[in-house]
């Protein structure tokens, strides 16, 4: 149990590091981006940044992952305090 909340959490703070660095590098994302002429624009608080199909498709698919790998981050960090809980408690009355 202890090493699938350790998967989830490494999983979902991947993600987001990764989303984040990528936001930052290429200056926004396709969540608050638009599509205009055939043209690809990564947004970031209305300003854009006009990038390729492939890198606006990356990034929209990488936002809607996140969608489901934070809750799992999340989870992930719940279990994995509920398991120390568990295991001092279970400690404390061998002691």
């Amino acid at each position: 149990m202890k090493a699938f909340a350790s998967l989830l959490v490494l999983v979902g703070g991947i993600n987001l590091f990764s989303f984040i660095i990528f936001s930052m590098v290429m200056g926004g994302h396709a969540g608050n981006g638009k599509i205009e002429d055939g043209r690809y624009y990564l947004g970031n608080h209305s300003r854009y940044t006009e990038v390729s199909a492939s890198v606006f498709q990356y990034s929209l698919w990488q936002s809607h992952c996140l969608w489901i790998t934070q809750p799992l981050l999340f989870v992930g960090a719940y279990l994995r305090v509920a398991y120390e809980k568990k295991e001092q408690r279970r400690k404390r009355k061998l002691v």
